[in-house]
């Protein structure tokens, strides 16, 4: 790679020199470098899920980088397909040359060589070549398990938030029913609360399983690369020796077919995980048979439970055969012979499938090492063929194929003109404001972040006001290639755009003015004037209340769809470019043009930091608003890497910071990242 065609590195642990120990190892690792430029060592470690001293080894070329890790940078990293092809041809031949070069210098440096004859060198060399083969098999099938596990838990954990808003949409629904509604939508909806809280509970459960299960392959596969190493640096040792005493290069090994094993595609969670369980004992029975084979010493591991959906079985004992590593989760209730029933769960084709009520021992269970049942060869050709089918049906491809920018129409504009045009709301403290030609609040911050992530720095973003009427029109033209400020998702807007969150909820509430003792001033027919009386709702308004809001927001309809209980309007609305106006013409005390100010509440706290003298927030919660990330409907590249972005702020802690630091200070309570719902 050309230094002019390198991104810039970013702020952060930096690798250091290049210290390999050959020659081999250290252009190895100046190649990761050129890959990887622009990423700092803690980057790499949470995007491809490995330590940050690992990496930092890697990168300095002090620690060969596994080939599976090798083929994922190069399929996140590198741009196009052919040059993905080229760049893995090239990594895996500097990797080769570098684990050659490496098990030569530890040979060398080994104090005696094998004794033996040539016969027997010969028997040993074999051996060891052929473990290595076969510990290269278990890693790949290790490393295709965990694809499969990741896009589980992403499916898992989307299907969670969904379930959470639909059960806190129907806790809302009940919370709204009044005494019109009848005995039987009560309890049609007391009913449909209860199943979504089921499913929920059972969706976790099976979340959980899934994140103890990825645990565990994660250990087992570090375990298969590092036995893959031993069996290499074996085998160059017998064959040192058997040249030392033949003179002779020893016989090479028939061509071995090492591809991936078939796996994956899920139809059944509970099929799947118990499937997975029986091939992770598989790949420890294998690599505990290369072992004793070459006689390699088994790794210390603390002891583990095993996980069966929805339940953990005992550990095996301490001088069990094999003691592989896994995570140690809490003992869940329940034995394998009196679970109870879970949840149904909706599969990828439509159907439900239910939780098992027991898990019976299956014929050859006696044999099973680590402690439990196993089950027999009937029970695993079944699960396995579930996890072939899960290969075929692309679960692999969400941890495999990452979004490229240079597919985003919007970035490349935005690429070409060298800046992203970035859609607000200005005057609103604490989310979007501009004072003096720089802009600050919640809103602003978190669209600094995104566009950091899209590949843009803050003095590449140009920030535009945009009022709320105006915002659809905006993106739709090309006038800006984000709209983030206070922008509600609804049905009716997203005919018209496409939103990325949601990343910030709040409700719809009343502002006005104060009067004493905790009263509000409030039009008065009879007397013509405005008269202070308690509010603590918009029921206690009178009819045809003076409110304003802007146009095109969300508030516009809610307002004029009050009535009052003779069915008279409960406000005369007022429609303005933006809430600004609506506050000015609130404030005027000689001649205030409006009794009310309605909107978000989250608008309505910074009005109100600023005015906290004459200003109150009332009322209940008239509706409950999701602020999303506007942007146009046909660009799904730039849509996923938006949803990246807002995921990687909350996952990060960084989102509740920001919201402490801009609506913190305006009395505004800590409230928790929103469940996302359209990413």
């Amino acid at each position: 790679m050309h230094e002019e065609e390198r991104p810039s590195q970013r702020q952060g642990a930096r690798p250091g020199p290049v210290e390999g120990n050959t020659p081999q190892a250290a252009e190895l690792a100046q190649w990761l470098r050129e890959r990887t430029a622009g990423l700092t060592v803690r980057q790499l470690a949470e995007r491809f899920a490995y330590g940050r001293s690992q990496w930092s080894e890697f990168l300095k070329g002090r620690k060969l980088i596994p080939l599976w890790l090798l083929e994922d940078v190069v399929t996140a990293l590198v741009p196009g397909p052919q040059n993905q092809q080229l760049q893995r041809a090239i990594g895996r031949e500097l990797l080769q040359a570098a684990e050659q070069a490496d098990a030569a210098r530890r040979a060398a440096q080994a104090p005696q060589l094998p004794d033996g004859t040539a016969h027997e060198l010969q028997i040993r060399l074999d051996d060891a070549r052929q473990g290595q083969i076969q510990a290269q098999q278990t890693l790949q099938g290790l490393t295709q398990l965990i694809y499969t596990f990741i896009s589980m838990v992403a499916d898992l954990r989307q299907r969670c938030a969904t379930l959470e808003t639909e059960r806190d949409q129907a806790r809302i629904r009940l919370e709204e029913s009044d005494s019109t509604a009848t005995q039987q939508r009560l309890a049609e909806t007391q009913q449909h609360l209860a199943e979504t809280e089921l499913e929920l509970a059972g969706t976790k459960q099976r979340l959980e399983d899934v994140e103890d299960l990825l645990a565990r392959t994660r250990r087992e596969q570090q375990e298969a690369e590092d036995l893959r190493i031993q069996a290499l640096q074996q085998a160059e040792q017998h064959r040192r020796a058997y040249e030392q005493q033949t003179g002779d290069t020893p016989a090479e090994p028939a061509e071995a077919e090492t591809g991936a094993v078939a796996l994956p595609q899920l139809w059944e969670y509970d099929h799947v995980l118990e499937a997975a369980d029986a091939q992770l004992d598989a790949h420890s029975a294998s690599m505990r048979a290369i072992r004793e084979r070459l006689g390699i010493h088994a790794p210390r591991h603390s002891q583990r439970p095993q996980t069966i959906p929805g339940q953990v079985v005992p550990a095996p004992s301490a001088d069990s055969a094999d003691n592989a590593p896994t995570s140690s989760g809490s003992v869940r209730a329940g034995s394998v012979d009196n679970a109870p029933e879970g949840p149904a769960l909706a599969s990828p084709n439509g159907t439900r499938a239910h939780t098992p009520s027991a898990v019976s021992a299956a014929p050859g269970a006696a044999d099973a090492p680590h402690g439990r049942p196993r089950p027999g060869r009937r029970t695993v050709l079944v699960g396995m063929l579930c996890l072939s089918l899960l290969a075929a049906g692309g679960w692999l491809a969400w941890d495999q194929q990452e979004p490229s920018r240079s597919d985003s129409p919007v970035l490349q504009r935005a690429d070409e003109r060298g800046e992203l045009i970035i859609g607000t709301k200005k005057g609103q403290p604490g989310l979007s404001e501009e004072k003096d030609g720089k802009w600050s609040g919640f809103d602003v911050e978190l669209a600094k972040q995104i566009a950091d992530h899209l590949g843009f720095s803050e003095d590449e973003i140009d920030f535009k006001s945009v009022g709320t009427n105006a915002r659809e029109d905006a993106i739709q033209n090309g006038q800006v290639d984000l709209m983030v400020g206070s922008y509600s998702i609804t049905s009716d807007r997203e005919k018209k755009v496409a939103f990325a969150g949601p990343y910030l909820l709040t409700r719809q509430r009343l502002l006005m003015r104060k009067a004493d003792a905790g009263k509000v001033w409030v039009h008065d027919e009879e007397a013509g004037s405005l008269e202070p009386k308690e509010v603590r709702s918009y029921v206690d308004l009178p009819p045809h209340t003076d409110v304003c809001t802007a146009a095109g927001s969300t508030s516009e309809d809610k307002l004029k769809r009050l009535k009052t209980a003779s069915g008279e309007e409960r406000f005369d609305v007022t429609l303005v470019t933006d809430y600004d106006l609506c506050l000015s013409g609130l404030l005027d005390e000689t001649n205030p043009a409006y009794e009310v100010v309605s909107t978000d509440e989250l608008i309505l706290a910074g009005f109100q930091a600023k005015h906290r003298k004459q200003l109150v927030t009332i009322g209940d919660d008239m509706s409950s608003e999701r602020y999303g990330i506007g942007m146009q409907k046909d660009d799904s590249v730039l849509h996923e890497l938006v949803c990246e972005a807002i995921d990687e702020e909350i996952s990060s802690g960084h989102w509740k910071q920001l919201f402490k630091e801009n609506l913190g200070k305006l009395g505004v309570e800590d409230a928790s990242p929103p469940p996302r719902t359209q990413c």
